[in-house]
């Protein structure tokens, strides 16, 4: 089996550590054609389709809502051209310099190697007895020239564990599940397969990590602590309204209109939902 570990398949074998203090907000890059046809995009450098460009636009008014100070943040992208091209429209939105941002080579995608420009349907059809080990192993193992997300983790942990101040990083879907299982907030068996929607703003604060259990909106309700993990809505007025992600037994939720879906509760939205294809 390529790539695959059992350490990998119970756990992260690293973990990856955001400094005390420290505020992380994380972007997807927007829509590609790629994944609106639910094809593997990992290394190949696929430019945002025209929505894609809309959703980055909206992401950087959403983090406005959030930080209204925005230009006071440290702002870090993955290479690849779809992430670039999401910061850029993203600070332009906010009235930022689009080209003052750093780019570092670790944050780009989760490779697929052989399987890069196929969709799943193609790959369980051309390659199954891998395609079925990685559905059994995903975060182990690596396909055929790429790698699995135990690699990844070890590749993109050292940026996040050396950032000195609130830092927005835009980069992949791949890149943020691992930064979810890296720092304990959700199990690899979870992380490896999580919706991880464009156009949303993710947040985490380094000075609450560290996360006991999940538990149920209607539980969270009742206690009394503060958010650790929020995706940000902008759909509705101010924009800031939570989805709860993971957070500690204590644990207050402050949201807007909500929706049931399979990653949790999600704040309403008003716009179309694109389905994202999970890597």
């Amino acid at each position: 089996m390529s790539g695959a570990t059992e350490t990998g398949r119970s756990g992260p074998a690293s973990s990856l550590t955001l400094p005390r203090g420290v505020t992380l907000y994380l972007i997807r890059h927007g829509e590609t054609d790629w994944n609106a046809e639910g094809r593997l995009q990992g290394g190949k450098d696929i430019p945002l389709n025209d929505f894609g460009r809309v959703q980055a636009e909206e992401v950087g008014q959403k983090l406005l809502a959030l930080k209204a100070n925005a230009g006071d943040l440290a702002y870090l992208c993955s290479p690849m051209a779809r992430a670039r091209e999401t910061m850029e429209i993203a600070r332009q939105a906010i009235g930022l310099h689009p080209p003052s941002y750093h780019v570092d080579q670790r944050l780009r995608e989760l490779t697929f190697g052989a399987w890069e420009g196929l969709t799943w349907r193609e790959v369980r059809k051309l390659d199954p007895a891998r395609a079925q080990q990685r559905e059994q192993h995903k975060w182990a193992y690596a396909p055929p020239g790429g790698e699995s997300y135990q690699m990844l983790l070890e590749r993109v942990a050292p940026v996040f564990s050396a950032l000195e101040r609130d830092t927005v990083v835009v980069s992949h879907g791949g890149v943020m599940r691992a930064v979810l299982a890296g720092l304990g907030l959700e199990p690899t068996r979870r992380a490896e397969s999580i919706d991880i929607w464009q156009g949303r703003v993710l947040v985490i604060s380094g000075d609450r990590q560290a996360c006991t259990r999940r538990q149920t909106v209607s539980a969270a309700r009742e206690a009394a602590a503060s958010i650790l993990i929020q995706f940000h809505y902008a759909a509705f007025t101010g924009g800031s309204a939570p989805f709860l992600l993971s957070q500690p037994q204590s644990a207050a939720v402050h949201a807007g209109p909500e929706k049931a879906s399979d990653s949790g509760v999600w704040v309403g939205s008003s716009r179309r939902r694109i389905q994202q294809r999970q890597t």
